[in-house]
């Protein structure tokens, strides 16, 4: 954090549940998101990068539990590189809707 200011914190709790996710629908959504991230990057330099790293890190951290499943394992990073290819789909799409001078 940058020093001076302070975190927030809040007493609430956020539910996220994805139980009936599909696919295509997460991929559509990553899509979705991805049509943001050129303005999201350029208003956040570095941002981009220290997530996927977050990400990248998590997996390190777990290999042996993702060892002692291959099938789960495979999935995960099958299912990552396609949201990946999602995100950077829109990613390129709303970049250039930014240079043509358009929104989202």
């Amino acid at each position: 954090m940058r020093e001076g200011l302070k975190l927030a914190r809040s007493g609430g709790s956020i539910l996220h549940h994805e139980a009936e996710a599909r696919l295509l629908g997460i991929l559509r959504k990553r899509y979705y998101y991805g049509l943001g991230l050129a303005a999201y990057l350029r208003a956040h330099p570095g941002a981009g990068k220290a997530q996927v790293g977050a990400v990248l890190r998590a997996m390190w951290r777990n290999r042996r539990s993702l060892a002692g499943e291959p099938l789960v394992a495979a999935g995960m990073v099958l299912m990552r590189l396609l949201e990946g290819a999602a995100y950077e789909a829109g990613h390129l799409t709303g970049w250039r809707r930014l240079r043509r001078g358009g929104d989202r």
